[in-house]
Formats: structure tokens, sequence, C-alpha cells
């Protein structure tokens, strides 16, 4: 039988993106919004194209009330279960507190084994985490929206579909599908200014969803002209171009310097002030105990050198 096209279309995403080794058993969280059920629903549907193992639905509870989260929770087994799904609910220590849900999921998944978390956001929740971290801190910097693919083996295969896309991707791979009585949470960004927005600009949520990953790739790029201005055979010494305007991206920059080189941390932000604002001739300075910076005007570059200090040259500042 032949596939719906946005199925068709969710499989190649899925298969190109390298979501998911080969034969890797899979930890969906699910939670209010059906769109963890749909992602779980075609996950499970489509195992053996997508090469998985097994599929098992999570649902780590939160709410203040354990009777309000018992019921979701059963609810969410419910559906779980009639859709072919394995279905773990878990109560962490101090719920109705503050739970760190990821944090909570990626100790279930290498508690049992899993290689690859998949949660369920979308389209608008990528919008407005970008719009949140842009309102919040005006920085490109700061901005990093959801990643697709993390190196921690989380994933977000739904990113590019929308809310209405992810939920009939899980309709097309499971019928019945099981209705749902809890709404989807939302956050005053998503249900007031995004939409106000949109109604200016439909095309808003792709659009920040962009901003998130150009920001996510200038970081990489930083990242890479870090490790490639490190000079062959003189593994202390690094090469960094400045001045970097902005306050977050020249602390950026000297944590990855430091990161690559071992300094102290108490040099960040002698680092970062003097990528911000360098002298304007040459100047030779001591940064912490371990690293020497030197900056030179030709060609607005800072070189960083690793260095044994001295016995007592910490106290003298430098």
């Amino acid at each position: 039988m032949r596939e719906h096209p946005l199925t068709q279309r969710a499989l190649r995403h899925v298969l190109r993106g390298g979501f998911f080794p080969r034969g890797a058993d899979v930890l969906v969280g699910l939670g209010p919004g059906g769109v963890g059920l749909a992602l779980g629903a075609f996950l499970q549907a489509h195992r053996k194209a997508l090469g998985l193992g097994s599929v098992l639905g999570a649902f780590i509870e939160t709410g203040d009330e354990a009777s309000d989260s018992a019921e979701l929770a059963a609810e969410l087994g419910h559906a779980a279960r009639g859709l072919g799904l394995d279905f773990t609910a878990v109560r962490p220590r101090g719920a109705g507190a503050r739970v760190a849900v990821l944090k909570e999921l990626k100790a279930l998944a290498r508690e049992g084994g899993f290689r690859v978390v998949a949660l369920g956001h979308t389209l608008e929740d990528d919008a407005c985490t970008v719009l949140r971290e842009v309102l919040r801190h005006g920085e490109l910097f700061a901005v990093r929206g959801l990643c697709p693919r993390e190196t921690t083996g989380v994933v977000r295969p739904f990113l590019p579909f929308t809310y209405g896309e992810a939920t009939a991707l899980g309709v097309t791979s499971w019928s019945p599908w099981p209705p749902s009585s809890e709404p989807r949470e939302e956050t005053h960004l998503s249900r007031r200014l995004l939409p106000a927005l949109r109604a200016y600009h439909p095309g808003v949520d792709r659009a920040l969803a962009g901003l998130g990953r150009s920001a996510r790739r200038y970081r990489r790029g930083l990242r890479a002209t870090a490790r490639a201005g490190t000079r062959p055979g003189r593994p202390g010494t690094l090469l960094l171009q400045a001045p970097l305007e902005g306050r977050d991206l020249s602390r950026e920059a000297a944590r990855q310097a430091l990161r690559l080189l071992g300094g102290d941390r108490g040099a960040e932000g002698a680092l970062a002030r003097l990528l911000r604002a360098p002298s304007r001739g040459p100047s030779d300075r001591l940064l912490g105990q371990s690293l020497r910076a030197r900056w030179v005007p030709e060609g607005s570059q800072v070189i960083l050198q690793k260095i044994a200090a001295p016995e007592g040259r910490a106290k003298d500042g430098g």
C-alpha cells in the first residue's frame, strides 16, 4: 500500500537526517498534547523501514498534585499501549517542585540501555524558543533554538513539521487514533505573541527557526576556526581574530579558546575583554597563571600561548 505523501516526506527526512543508528533502541518522551504519542506511533509503525530496535514511550510526572500526574500517566499509558507502544511512567523525587524532564529522560535511557531519546518538538516549539531567546538576551550568540540532533543522543525528528502535520503523522501511522483530553502546553509567547506575528507575517515560524539554525552554524564555525588556528607542532598556541563585537560573542570565543588550551577559568573574562576591545598597539600580558596573550595589530590577531608559570607568578598579577 502506498504511503501518505506526508508520511513519505517524514520518512525521507528521518532517513536522510541520520537520526537513528541502525538497530538502536529508542526512548520517546511523552506528554500532553499528543505529539509525543504521534512520534511514538510513527516510529513504531515504521520501525522496520527505519531500522530501529525497540520503541518505549516514557512519561515523567511533574505535576504539583500526584493525583493529576497519575491520571495523565494512566491516560497516556492506555493510549500508548493501544498504539502498540511499550510504556513507562516515572515520578522522580521532588516531583511537584522543579523537575528537569530531559535530564530524567536521559537517566532513564541510560538505565534501560536506550541509545536515543526522541522528543516530539515541532516547528512552533522551535520558533517560540528562538523568539524567547531573542527577547530575553538580544544577542545572536545567545540564540540556540532547538537542535534536531544533539551529540548527547537526543533527537527531534518532527522539528521541521508543524504541530498539525506532526499530529497527522500519528493519525496516518495508526488507526483508530486515540483521543486526548489533555491540551497542548502553551506559554504566553505561543498563545498570544506568535499568533499576532503570524497575522503580520505568515512565515514567521520558519523565519525564526532559520535564525536558530544560522546561530548554531555561526557558533560551530567559531569553534572550527579556533581549532584550525591551533598551530601544528605547537599545540599550546592558538590564533584568534579580534575584535569580536558583542559581549556574548567574545565571551563564547574566550570560553572555546580556554577549552582548547586548558587555561584557567579565571582568565575567561580578561580574554573576553581583550577580544572585545583590544589595545591599539602591540601588547603582551598574562591571563591568570597559565596563559599569555599577545595582541598583534597587523591582522587583528590575538595569539594565546599556554605557559608554565614560575613559582609565585600568580600573585604578581600581570
